[in-house]
């Protein structure tokens, strides 16, 4: 026996009308799909073709065609603070989540705008409402707040669904994060009086005092 010279093609290459098809599908649907991913889903989808998203990908690479990018959003103008929020401490108070990947672990911190004073900070595996409303909670209570934040739930006049045009205690500054604009977190906030200012998505120098 004599080893042959190797040769021959793929078993599994593919055929000339299924790149057609891939190039097809990807004039037809790269406009929505943007992604080889998504596009050789579309194709067994549609049935056209069956492929990779790696295999759809090289063919798009070969036959020199590409996904454009979303246009950016256009950026607006940034929310003033309401006129009732004074500089003046304990009036506005920010707060962000920094993330430890290699433990696992999210830190809560709520800082004080104004005096630059570091409130309170929460340790935990998670992100949601539970850790905003523990934080808070501890923050109001080392600031003396928290007594005068329960007597106006007493009172029954805070409605958490509604704006009853009670001027709140203070003003929480952040981002969009979900655990910010969670329903959990805005009911706490509407029980406890305080105001919720939001930063512009994807603009991170709009909450610059605590990024």
């Amino acid at each position: 026996m004599a080893d042959r010279k190797p040769g021959g093609v793929a078993v599994n290459g593919l055929l000339d009308d299924e790149v057609q098809q891939i190039l097809a599908v990807f004039n037809e649907w790269g406009e929505r799909d943007r992604s080889h991913r998504r596009l050789a889903h579309r194709g067994s989808y549609v049935g056209r073709f069956w492929a990779s998203p790696s295999t759809v990908r090289r063919v798009l690479i070969e036959s020199d065609k590409h996904f454009r990018p979303l246009p950016r959003p256009v950026r607006g103008e940034r929310k003033p603070f309401p006129d009732w929020a004074s500089y003046k401490p304990n009036s506005l108070w920010i707060y962000d989540t920094t993330h430890f990947t290699r433990c696992g672990a999210k830190v809560l911190i709520i800082e004080d705008l104004v005096s630059r004073k570091w409130l309170t900070h929460l340790v935990s595996s998670e992100e949601t409402t539970t850790q905003v409303q523990a934080a808070f909670t501890t923050a109001l209570e080392s600031e003396g707040l928290l007594k005068e934040a329960l007597a106006r739930t007493a009172t029954g006049r805070v409605d958490p669904d509604a704006d009853d045009g009670l001027t709140p205690l203070l003003l929480a500054v952040s981002d969009n994060g979900s655990q910010m604009i969670a329903t959990g977190t805005r009911r706490f906030m509407a029980l406890v009086a305080i105001a919720q200012h939001f930063g512009r998505p994807s603009t991170p120098t709009d909450q610059a005092w605590i990024e």
